[in-house]
């Protein structure tokens, strides 16, 4: 009788970390707070908000600190809409208009010193 519980509890162990393999494998969602819904969030306008404006896969209000917000949901393989990285090969950043050092070389190192021998 006792080797029939072993067997149960290793089965029921196996089953229970392979459930939470496919929940976890299942979830493709990340989660980002909402840069276009405010007001009073209703999860129906924060669904559509997400949706329509943000195309995210859906949109939902939680609580978070204390506060209520939209939340929107994306693909994790995706990046969200505006987070684009800059192209290779892009132009370098203009140089600093306020007398400060300029920006340090594409290829990494320190940037040189300023040209009136400022620290």
């Amino acid at each position: 009788m006792a080797k029939c519980s072993y067997v149960f509890c290793a089965a029921l162990l196996i089953f229970v970390l392979a459930i939470a393999e496919i929940e976890a494998a299942g979830s493709g969602l990340c989660e980002k707070a909402s840069k276009t819904y405010s007001g009073k969030c209703d999860n129906k306008k924060c669904d559509k908000k997400c949706i329509d404006w943000e195309k995210g896969q859906h949109g939902a209000r939680h609580k978070r600190e204390g506060k209520d917000a939209c939340f929107c949901y994306f693909e994790c393989s995706k990046a969200p809409p505006g987070s684009k990285k800059a192209p290779p090969g892009a132009a370098p950043p203009p140089a600093p208009s306020d007398g400060g050092s300029p920006p340090p070389p594409a290829d990494g190192g320190s940037p040189p010193p300023p040209a009136d021998g400022g620290s």
